[in-house]
This record gives structure tokens, C-alpha cells and sequence, in this order.
């Protein structure tokens, strides 16, 4: 799961695929302790603090359907070593 210090991408559209945007790297600096209830307490949500001040999403969760959406991805300490490799 996430935790402070993982460093992270953000997930963007990119037409219509839902994918994490590798040009840019986040560090969590804290990740916030509330679940914000929405839509009838069907839906809760995950947020983190990142090192460039904004609060963004970790993930969206659904009671109903029982599906979790993540909206970050871990940043894997070899992704960079394994791409100049190739």
C-alpha cells in the first residue's frame, strides 16, 4: 500500500486510456487519516499530501460494488534502470 516517502505517478487520460503519466514523479509526504464519504456513504476516498503542496486522490472505493479505483501508482525503484537497459 502507499505510505510516506513512496514515490509516485499520477494517473491521467491519455485519450481513452486511463494510465499513469511517467513524466513526472510525486513524493507522498503524508497521507491524510479522514475517509470523505460521498454519493449516499456508498463511496469513500483515500487522499495524500504530495511534495509539490497539492492533496491529491490515492484511490475511490465502493461499498455497493465492492471495487477500489487508484488514481497513483508506485514509482518501482528498477523502472529506470530496466528502461535504459532495453
Amino acid at each position: 500500500m502507499f505510505k510516506p516517502n513512496d514515490k509516485v505517478y499520477i494517473k491521467k487520460y491519455f485519450g481513452n486510456e486511463f494510465r499513469p503519466d511517467t513524466n513526472h514523479t510525486y513524493e507522498i509526504i503524508d497521507i491524510l487519516q479522514t475517509k470523505n464519504c460521498i454519493h449516499n456513504n456508498t463511496i469513500f476516498e483515500k487522499r495524500a499530501m504530495l511534495n509539490n503542496g497539492e492533496e491529491h486522490l490515492i484511490y475511490t472505493y465502493n461499498v455497493i460494488t465492492k471495487k477500489k479505483e487508484y488514481y497513483m501508482e508506485k514509482k518501482l525503484p528498477w523502472y529506470n534502470k530496466w528502461l535504459c537497459c532495453v
